[in-house]
C-alpha cells in the first residue's frame, strides 16, 4: 500500500486533517480583522477591546468548526465534471510502431486519441498520509490539552472545597458590602494556603479565595480594591467564560491566531476589572498600591493552574493605571504588516481550500452516490483494426465507463462486443494498472449505424477503493468484436504497465481501400517496398487489414503493389476486371530498374530515396494504344511532367523531369 498505513489514508482522518489545515487559514481572518480594528481604534476602552476580541474569537470558532466544512463541500462544485473531464483529458500521443506480420516495421509512429494526464483532479499534490498524520497529531494534542484543562478544573474544585470560610467580622462585612455594590450577592469569601493570589472560583456557587498570608499583612480597607476586582470577575461570570475559552483553545491549539485572540481577551478582561476597581477605590494610586503589595508577596498572576485565567503582566497593568490607555506604537509599520498578512491569507486560502476539497471529493465523498463526484476517465475514439468508433463515453453514478456511444464504420454488421476499463494510479507510485472487463454484450449493429450500449463497467466504489486514497484515472475502450461474417477482432490488455493507454498499446496498422490495386512503392537500391498512407515501408509478402472491411486484407507484391487477399487464409480475392499495365521505370543515377503494375486509370507511385515522388498513370485507348502520363507528386498541386503513347516493348524518356525518367511498356 502506498502513502502510509491504512489508518492514515482512511477517508475520515484525511477529512479531519484537511479541516485542521484549512482552519489555520480561516482563523487568521478574524485575527487580522481584529488587528486592523486595534490599529484604527488605538484608544478604545478595555471594555470595547474585550467585546471586539470576543467577537473575533467567536467568529474564528464559527469559521473553523462550521463554515470550514461547508466551504470544503461547496468547493466541490469547482471540481471538473465528467463531461469536462473527458474533453480535458483527450490528447494525441505517439504509441509504439505497428507490427504487421512478415513485414519490415514501419518507420513512422501511429497516433490514437487517448488520455492519461496525471494530476487532473488537482494541480498540486499532498500525500494523504501526511494529511492523515496532521489529523492524528491534532487528536493527540487536543486530547492532552483538554485532559490538562479537566485536571485543572478538578483541582480548582478541590481547592474550593478545602478552603475555610472567612469569619473575620470586619473583613466579612466589607466583603458583603462590596458584593452588594457589585451585584454579586451570594458569593462566599474563603481563605486557603494553597493559593498565592486572590482568585474567583465557581459558577453556581462562586467564591473569592484569599491567600492566608495576605491577611497577616493587609487590613480590610487595603484589601477592598482587590476584592472589588475579584467580585467584578464574579459578576461578569468570567470563571465560566474562561472554562469555555480554554476548552475551545485546547481544540484549536494548532492555530496561532486563536492563541493571539485569546491573549487579547484575557488582557482586556483584566484591564476592565482594573478600571472598575480603580473607580471603586476613588483613587488609582490606592489600587496600584494594593497591586504592588500583592507583587511584593510574590503574587504576580491570577490562578494560572486553575482555569487558565492568567492575564497581562503586573507591570503592564500598573503602567496602564498610572499613564492611562497606552497608544499603539508604530501604527504605520503594523498597518503595513497587517496589510501584507491579509493579502497573503487572501491569496493562500482559495488554493488550499480547492486542494482540500478535491482530495475530499476523491476520498471521502466519492463512491457514495453523491452527484458530481468524479473519477477522471478517457477513451480512444479509434482503435487500430477495430471497426467500432467510440463517439463518446458517459459515466453513471455507479460506473465510470457506464454507457458507450458506438458507430460501426465497417462494411460488415457487428454482432457482439466486449469492453474493458483500465484503472491507473499516481505515476510516482509506479503501481500496475487494474484491468476490469465486461461480459459479452449482444449488439447487432449494421454498417454505418450508431447505438448506445450500456457497458456498466468499472464500479465507482471499486475505483476509489483501489486508489487507496491516491490519484485514480480510468481508461475505457473496446476489448473484442464479433462480426456477422465470423471475423473477430480484439486486444489483450497488458497488466504490467502503469498508464492506462499503455495497457492497450498494441497498434496494428490498416490500409485504406483506395490503396488496394494500386502501386505505392519506394525505390531503393535493388529493392521495391510498399508504402502505406503514413509512408511506412513494407517488404514483399507483408499483409495488413483493409480498414473497416473485416476479413479482408492487402498483401504487398514484389512489384510494390497492394493486392487484396482473404485475411484468414491469405488467398487472393477476385481481381477487379480492369486492364493491368506493366511498365519498367529507369531513373537517372539509379542502377536498377523498377517494375510496376497498375490498373488502367490508376496511379502507380515511385518514391525516390531523395524525397522526390513520381506518379505514373497508364490509360488504354479503345484501339489498344497505351498512353503513360508522368506526374511530379512531390508538391501540391501535382505537376504533369509529360505524356507519351507506347507500344509493348517501346520506351520513352521524360527529360522534363528534374532527374531523367525512362519508361518502357512491358505488357498490357
Amino acid at each position: 500500500m502506498t502513502g502510509g498505513p491504512g489508518w492514515l489514508t482512511n477517508p475520515w482522518p484525511i477529512a479531519l486533517g484537511w479541516l485542521v489545515i484549512v482552519s489555520l487559514f480561516t482563523t487568521m481572518i478574524p485575527a487580522l480583522l481584529l488587528g486592523v480594528w486595534r490599529v484604527v481604534r488605538r484608544r478604545a476602552s478595555a471594555l470595547e477591546q474585550y467585546r471586539a476580541a470576543s467577537v473575533a474569537f467567536a467568529s474564528a470558532i464559527v469559521l473553523a468548526m462550521l463554515v470550514g466544512p461547508v466551504l470544503l463541500v461547496a468547493a466541490r462544485a469547482f471540481v471538473p465534471t465528467r463531461a469536462s473531464a473527458v474533453s480535458s483529458m483527450r490528447s494525441s500521443i505517439p504509441t509504439s510502431q505497428p507490427r504487421p506480420t512478415d513485414t519490415v516495421p514501419p518507420r513512422t509512429n501511429r497516433e490514437q486519441v487517448v488520455s492519461d494526464e496525471p494530476g487532473l483532479v488537482a494541480a498540486a499534490y499532498v500525500s494523504p498520509s501526511a494529511v492523515g498524520t496532521v489529523a492524528i497529531v491534532w487528536v493527540l494534542g487536543a486530547a492532552l490539552l483538554v485532559g490538562r484543562l479537566v485536571y485543572a478544573w478538578g483541582a480548582a474544585n478541590r481547592l474550593r472545597r478545602r478552603a475555610t470560610l472567612m469569619d473575620d467580622g470586619v473583613l466579612r462585612e466589607t466583603f458583603e458590602r462590596l458584593s452588594a455594590a457589585a451585584h454579586a450577592e451570594g458569593t462566599s469569601l474563603v481563605i486557603s494556603a494553597e493559593v498565592d493570589a486572590p482568585v474567583a472560583l465557581g459558577i453556581h456557587h462562586p467564591a473569592v479565595v484569599l491567600p492566608t498570608h495576605l491577611l497577616d499583612v493587609t487590613a480590610a480597607d487595603g484589601l477592598a480594591p482587590i476584592l472589588v476586582h475579584e467580585l467584578t470577575h464574579v459578576r461578569r461570570r468570567d470563571y465560566a467564560a474562561n472554562l469555555v475559552q480554554a476548552g475551545l483553545e485546547a481544540l484549536m491549539f494548532h492555530s496561532p491566531a486563536m492563541w493571539w485572540i485569546g491573549r487579547r481577551i484575557r488582557e482586556a478582561r483584566e484591564f476592565h476589572c482594573d478600571d472598575v476597581s480603580a473607580e471603586a477605590a476613588g483613587d488609582r494610586a490606592r489600587y496600584v498600591e494594593a497591586l504592588t503589595l500583592v507583587a511584593r508577596l510574590g503574587t504576580l498572576q491570577h490562578a494560572r493552574p486553575a482555569v487558565g485565567m492568567a492575564g497581562p503582566r503586573l507591570i503592564t497593568r500598573v503602567r496602564r493605571l498610572l499613564e492611562g490607555e497606552p497608544t499603539m506604537s508604530m501604527p504605520l509599520v503594523r498597518s503595513a504588516l497587517l496589510s501584507a498578512a491579509i493579502m497573503l491569507v487572501s491569496a493562500a486560502l482559495p488554493p488550499v481550500v480547492g486542494l482540500a476539497s478535491n482530495q475530499l471529493s476523491a476520498q471521502l465523498l466519492a463512491g457514495r452516490g453523491v452527484q458530481g463526484t468524479v473519477v477522471p476517465y478517457g477513451f480512444p475514439q479509434r482503435q487500430d483494426g477495430s471497426a467500432l468508433r467510440i463517439l463518446g463515453v458517459s459515466s453513471t453514478p455507479a460506473h465510470v465507463c457506464g454507457v458507450f456511444d458506438l458507430q460501426n464504420t465497417s462494411t460488415i454488421p457487428v454482432e457482439r462486443v466486449r469492453f474493458v476499463g483500465i484503472l491507473s494510479f499516481k505515476p510516482a507510485a509506479r503501481r500496475p494498472v487494474q484491468i476490469v472487463e465486461s461480459d459479452w454484450v449482444s449488439q447487432p449493429l449494421a454498417p454505418g449505424a450508431t447505438a448506445r450500449v450500456n457497458a456498466g463497467l468499472v464500479d465507482v466504489d471499486l475505483a476509489w477503493r483501489e486508489a487507496r486514497g491516491e490519484h485514480v484515472q480510468a481508461f475505457c475502450a473496446v476489448r473484442q468484436i464479433v462480426y456477422a461474417n465470423g471475423v473477430t477482432w480484439g486486444v489483450t490488455p497488458n497488466a504490467n504497465v502503469v498508464h492506462g493507454n499503455e495497457a492497450l498499446d498494441q497498434s496494428r496498422p490498416t490500409l485504406p481501400r483506395a490503396f488496394v490495386g494500386q502501386t505505392h512503392a519506394l525505390a531503393t537500391s535493388g529493392a521495391t517496398l510498399c508504402l502505406d498512407e503514413k509512408g511506412a515501408e513494407y517488404s514483399g509478402g507483408a499483409q495488413i487489414d483493409i480498414r473497416d472491411e473485416p476479413g479482408k486484407a492487402a498483401r504487398c507484391s514484389v512489384e510494390g503493389q497492394w493486392v487484396e487477399v482473404d485475411a484468414r487464409t491469405g488467398e487472393p480475392l477476385a481481381d477487379v476486371e480492369r486492364q493491368v499495365v506493366s511498365v519498367e521505370v529507369a531513373v537517372d543515377g539509379l542502377p536498377s530498374t523498377i517494375a510496376l503494375k497498375s490498373a488502367a486509370g490508376a496511379v502507380a507511385t515511385v518514391q525516390l530515396a531523395g524525397g522526390r515522388t513520381w506518379g505514373l498513370v497508364p490509360t488504354v485507348a479503345a484501339n489498344g494504344d497505351v498512353s503513360i502520363a508522368v506526374h511530379d507528386m512531390s508538391n501540391t498541386p501535382h505537376r504533369l511532367v509529360g505524356s507519351r503513347s507506347l507500344q509493348p516493348g517501346e520506351a520513352a524518356r521524360f527529360g522534363e523531369a528534374s532527374r531523367g525518367i525512362s519508361v518502357r511498356l512491358a505488357s498490357r
